[in-house]
């Protein structure tokens, strides 16, 4: 069996464990509505996991242990390739409704997928004397990336919203029959946060990172106890800061029925495990195209394109397909002509 055979197998399998969650489903359905919270989003990549690890050991059991380990290397990125989009997406939007609840109309922000994780998990496979040795650690090891994504998700939203000013909070909540350095990270916390000790997690950890705006209420993650905010008319103010309000508000609200449709296809599978876009070649443009390309997408990028791997952008007679790799790194992956010019 080849990698993409293995690959497409395993996509199938996960597309239908994925439908007929009643989990996801309910998940999903949250997120459509606007009403998730982060231990939503952590649930969700909880569960994501736990299907593909599940579909992932089925698979992999039938195989010879060369066979095993061989794929397992080449697999790995693919498969948290899509837990990555998938999770991201969802934090996004669990983001998006948070704001729109407390009337901020900051952008989400989404973390870049954590390559080192990928890599080292990668290497704990390949350096292993057989695979079965290091298949329980590569599962809880999928399970942790996954979760980071929403740690680090909150963690940027929390930083950049505290950083422009108002008062979000920072909530860990211990896992029942959590580990007693667990319970020492509980607490609730108020901008700025002095390191990422917070954020962190072991193998198997189900402790829920979350973050919310600010409701008037602030606890002291040492004495625990919960105070009230001495002026609620600061409260009012400080849920009214906004950046442009009425453009930002549209925005939310036009990606927020966007995603709605995303987490339907979802559904069905569509989006998930796609060919990854490091895949594609890049497309080499003249460079006097080039530059100006690049400096199109530069002036035209939207929080929407930023918050997305791959977007497209129209710029006279074409269309670019635009791998997205952070903040001023865009490689070009396909180009259409869209008229006759």
């Amino acid at each position: 069996m080849t990698d993409r055979e293995l690959l497409a197998a395993i996509q199938a399998d996960f597309q239908t464990a994925y439908r007929e969650s009643r989990k996801i489903q309910a998940l999903l359905r949250r997120v459509q509505e606007g009403s998730a919270t982060y231990a939503d989003a952590q649930a969700y990549a909880v569960e994501v996991s736990r299907l593909i690890g599940t579909v992932w050991q089925r698979h992999f059991s039938a195989l010879s242990d060369g066979q095993a380990k061989s794929l397992a290397y080449q697999l790995i990125p693919s498969v948290l390739d899509g837990n990555y989009t998938m999770v991201r997406d969802y934090a996004r939007d669990t983001q998006a409704g948070l704001n729109r609840r407390a009337n901020i109309g900051l952008q989400p922000q989404t973390p870049p997928m954590n390559t080192d994780r990928v890599e080292g998990l990668q290497t704990m496979v390949g350096q292993a004397e057989r695979y079965a040795e290091a298949e329980p650690g590569l599962i809880s090891g999928m399970e942790n990336f996954t979760q980071n994504v929403v740690d680090e998700s909150v963690r940027r939203n929390f930083e950049a919203q505290g950083g422009a000013g108002l008062s979000p909070k920072l909530i860990r909540r211990a896992d029942a029959g959590a580990c007693s350095w667990c319970h020492g990270l509980a607490g609730v916390s108020d901008y700025p946060v002095m390191g990422r000790e917070v954020y962190r997690r072991h193998k198997n950890c189900h402790c829920v990172v979350q973050y919310d705006p600010g409701d008037g209420k602030r606890q002291d993650v040492h004495t625990k106890r919960w105070t009230e905010d001495a002026a609620p008319d600061k409260i009012e103010a400080r849920k009214r800061i906004t950046v442009h309000p009425d453009r930002n508000a549209a925005k939310t609200e036009e990606r927020r029925t966007a995603s709605a449709g995303e987490a339907r296809d979802f559904r069905f599978g569509i989006q998930f495990f796609a060919k990854p876009s490091s895949e594609y070649p890049t497309i080499i443009l003249p460079k006097s195209e080039y530059a100006h390309v690049m400096s199109e997408i530069a002036t035209h990028m939207t929080p929407d394109k930023e918050g997305k791997r791959v977007f497209h952008a129209l710029i006279g007679a074409y269309r670019y397909t635009v791998e997205n790799n952070g903040f001023g790194d865009y490689r070009i992956i396909g180009k259409v002509q869209i008229d006759g010019g």
